[in-house]
């Protein structure tokens, strides 16, 4: 009888490129992780007059890589998923290693590659010169669950190879460490200021990305086009133990303004926002906006002994600061570099 493919047995794996038309070999395998990226293709379909009813040729005009992966964040594999928002990170530290990625003002230098090797056959599927267009992190302490990610993705490269070894190399291994499945992400708002504890969050960032098409030869892309945009949006809901943190953070003590009440102008209140999962020296992750403005605001609620409260905020950048966005990740990966090209358009 046929032999199915089993879904958990595949093996995936991601690496990082500086060529947007290229593939590299993985440089670590994701665990919980799903992956639909697919080739698209667009076809011509001709018919000729000679007495057919039917179209007699087919041609291809354009192939490109669509889809995305999901998974649960982990500290070691989440720096490489992040280059597919195009910046490399700034490293310091021994071990733990600080890794520091700034987004808003700066042009993308790095693609993501994405590996897919399937149980008992010989084949594997490679997608090179990834972009992010979306990229959603999201947790809810109240339902158990860990830290995860959702990006979708768009490419300029696949391929079919038949050996294993050529698109993970031996030794390139699972990333062991856990997820970030603390319970409460400590909230700062404004930045330096421990104000809440954040009990879910929705983060959302998107970028204006699209692939760049030029006759030359090949139905592949000639790359990507430049980044027009990147919008960071997103819904956090957060817990205070009594009325005094509650008015703290409506008053935002130590801000230079008032940010969550409105007052009679016609600029919006702005402060800054920092998310912290923390469970240990070696496995972090700080999420700093610099500069957001509150977009909605519900009613405090009563319940369990505590007061909650949800809202929605936009990033604005930061001019001074050069970004609108950092993320920190703290890990036991010491260099995110490119790794080695297996094929190119």
């Amino acid at each position: 009888m046929p032999v199915e493919v089993v879904g958990l047995l595949t093996k995936i794996g991601v690496g990082i490129t500086n060529n947007e038309n290229a593939a590299v070999a993985a440089q670590i395998q994701l665990d919980s992780v799903e992956s639909d990226l697919r080739v698209r293709v667009n076809r011509i379909i001709t018919g000729v007059g000679s007495g057919s009813l039917m179209p007699r040729r087919a041609l291809t005009s354009h192939v490109w890589v669509e889809g995305g992966i999901r998974g649960a964040v982990q500290p070691n594999s989440f720096g490489y998923i992040l280059h597919a928002l195009g910046v490399a990170p700034t490293t310091s530290g021994t071990n733990p290693y600080t890794h520091t990625f700034n987004y808003g003002a700066s042009s993308p230098s790095r693609w993501l590659s994405v590996v897919r090797a399937y149980n008992d056959i010989a084949r594997q599927e490679v997608f090179g010169g990834l972009a992010a267009t979306r990229l959603r992190l999201s947790f809810d302490a109240e339902r158990d669950e860990v830290l995860e990610f959702d990006m979708d993705l768009i490419g300029t490269y696949a391929a079919l190879f038949n050996s294993e070894n050529t698109v993970i190399p031996a030794g390139v291994g699972v990333d062991g460490a856990d997820p970030f499945v603390q319970a409460l992400a400590v909230v700062e708002s404004p930045t330096g200021t421990a104000i809440a504890q954040c009990i879910a969050a929705d983060i959302e960032i998107a970028t204006d990305r699209a692939i760049r098409w030029t006759a030359r030869g090949s139905v592949f892309p000639r790359g990507h086009q430049p980044t027009t945009g990147m919008t960071v949006r997103g819904t956090i809901r957060l817990t205070f133990e009594n009325d005094n943190f509650l008015k703290a953070f409506l008053n935002q003590s130590g801000a230079s303004t008032y940010p969550i009440q409105h007052k009679n102008a016609d600029d919006a209140p702005v402060t800054s926002l920092t998310l912290k999962w923390t469970p240990a020296s070696n496995r972090q992750l700080i999420i700093n906006i610099p500069r957001i403005v509150w977009t909605e605001i519900s009613e405090p609620v009563r319940r369990n002994a505590v007061v909650e409260q949800e809202l929605s905020f936009e990033a604005l950048l930061d001019v001074s600061a050069g970004r609108g966005l950092q993320i920190v990740l703290v890990n036991s990966t010491s260099a995110y570099n490119p790794g080695t090209v297996i094929g190119s358009s």
